[in-house]
């Protein structure tokens, strides 16, 4: 063990005005963010610029206003994480690493000062997330610390989308017409979160009408929307079942702000199209009498002496007419809807509407067909046409010598009619 030993000398030391004072900070400044406005989800599709404000408190002392100020600011630096990982400023070293985050540094024997302001901006290409990060921290010379977050979601990455068009055409069908519920499939591509259906539905434009024009109410929400969605794949199958004349376009823009190029179709009559499923309305008729259907049975009850035209015309919702033919029948027993397609088939209808000169007794059958393939089959009662006349004889008993009656004088008709004789 060794043996120390301690001398002490006092020394006078002038202090300034006569005493020491002794500035004491325990407050860390404060930050203040102000970013670039997003637009109305909170979403930005291009680079960030960030306003900074960093401000050292003046630290007070109610016992001796000589106390009072600050120690000043000493650094302000920042730095960008997006998904967790350093993007740019401290701590960045992939690619440029000229950028060390250091926004402000006290350089000693500077003017001590308590306020910076700077800008940073967010790159959006190193920073295509909705985690994205911005970190600001602020250290004053007596060593305390600030730090604000600033959290942002940048999304540059432009949404696509695609569509096929399905539905089956009537054989006898105009180009464009179906009979039957088309189905459109469409394929939207963007990024899960700043996807959203309501956008998708804003951006499906549909002009739906009837036959003369008039519009009808209609949206993507009309047509029994079916949602498919996989992350970043979103489908949308909509149906249009509704009988219309249809004209329709897609657009989508994302929460991001970012807008679609025109998207590709495939399939037949893609944005032009009608759905009629419903049979035209048809009337056939003989001078003021008319049908509009079938008959269950035929009685024959309709009687011409005269020429007579039988003419069909029909009427429909949708689509225009595309034929109206004719089937002149002798048969005594009323055609259905099989027999008629049949004798349809075997091409025994006619386009010319039908008129009968001589005498005859007939049933005339109209097929009225539309764009779309529908087609109802309308016929008449019985028809008989007689325009020979009767062959009448009058037969009396023989008078007197003088020509006359004295009782009851029995009179004799003959009538002849379709060869038939009747005696009244």
């Amino acid at each position: 063990a060794g043996f120390f030993s301690f001398f002490y000398k006092w020394t006078d030391v002038t202090l300034p005005d006569g005493e020491l004072d002794i500035l004491v900070d325990k407050e860390a400044p404060s930050l203040n963010m102000v970013p670039d406005t997003a637009n109305e989800y909170g979403y930005y599709n291009a680079d960030v610029s960030v306003q900074i404000r960093a401000e050292e408190a003046e630290s007070r002392d109610e016992t001796n206003a000589a106390l009072n100020g600050y120690s000043g600011i000493d650094t302000v630096e920042y730095w960008v994480t997006c998904d967790g990982t350093i993007t740019q400023g401290k701590g960045y070293t992939d690619g440029d690493t000229t950028d060390n985050g250091i926004l402000y540094e006290y350089v000693s024997g500077e003017t001590i000062i308590s306020e910076v302001e700077k800008r940073v901006v967010v790159m959006a290409d190193r920073n295509n997330s909705d985690n994205v990060v911005l970190h600001v921290a602020v250290t004053d010379r007596a060593g305390n610390t600030g730090e604000e977050q600033l959290p942002l979601k940048i999304n540059t990455t432009v949404p696509e989308f695609s569509y096929t068009m399905t539905g089956t055409k009537d054989a006898a069908a105009m180009e464009g017409y179906y009979n039957t519920d088309r189905t459109a499939v469409i394929t939207y591509i963007d990024r899960a979160d700043s996807f959203d259906k309501a956008l998708a539905y804003n951006g499906i434009k549909i002009l739906a009408r009837d036959v003369d024009g008039n519009e009808m109410p209609m949206n993507a929400e009309y047509l029994n929307p079916v949602w498919q969605e996989n992350g970043d794949i979103h489908i949308l199958t909509l149906t249009f079942s509704r009988d219309a004349n249809y004209e329709w376009s897609i657009s989508y823009t994302n929460k991001a702000g970012s807008e679609a190029a025109e998207g590709t179709g495939t399939g037949e009559d893609l944005q032009v199209f009608t759905v009629d499923k419903n049979a035209p309305q048809g009337t056939i008729s003989v001078n003021e009498k008319g049908w509009s259907d079938l008959l269950q049975k035929l009685t024959f009850g309709i009687y011409r002496n005269t020429a007579t035209s039988v003419v069909a015309e029909g009427t429909d919702t949708t689509s225009p007419l595309y034929d109206v033919l004719y089937y002149k029948s002798d048969s005594e027993e009323v055609l259905g809807k099989a027999e008629l397609e049949e004798l349809y088939a075997q091409g025994s209808f006619t386009q010319d509407a039908v008129t009968v000169e001589e005498d005859e007794a007939f049933a005339v059958y109209a097929r009225i067909t539309d764009y779309a393939g529908n087609t109802v089959y309308v016929g008449t009662n019985g028809i008989v046409v007689d325009m020979t006349k009767s062959l009448i004889s009058v037969t009396l008993d023989r008078p007197n010598e003088y020509g006359y009656y004295k009782s009851d004088v029995t009179v004799k008709v003959n009538v002849n009619e379709l060869n038939a004789e009747e005696i009244k």
